[in-house]
């Protein structure tokens, strides 16, 4: 009935997001700095806000951090 995108999601659903291989690897890059950390850091289950993905996941251009440019350029999106 109803078409509704949650606003934020688990660590599972983050990584599949994100493109990352693996919830390991998305958790990684979550402490590198390429991801944004939970929403709640130390709740339980931690959730991802779907805007701060996406604000990261930003359009590759001269301004892009390096680091996500890689990682784009890595998972064939850039």
């Amino acid at each position: 009935m109803y078409d509704i995108q949650p606003r934020v999601l688990t660590v599972a659903e983050a990584a599949k997001y994100v493109g990352a291989k693996s919830v390991r690897q998305f958790r990684r890059e979550v402490n590198r700095g390429i991801w944004p950390q939970p929403i709640a850091r130390f709740s339980r289950p931690q959730r991802w806000s779907v805007l701060q993905l996406e604000k990261a996941l930003g359009p590759v251009n001269d301004n892009a951090d390096p680091e996500i440019v890689k990682l784009e350029q890595t998972l064939g999106m850039a």
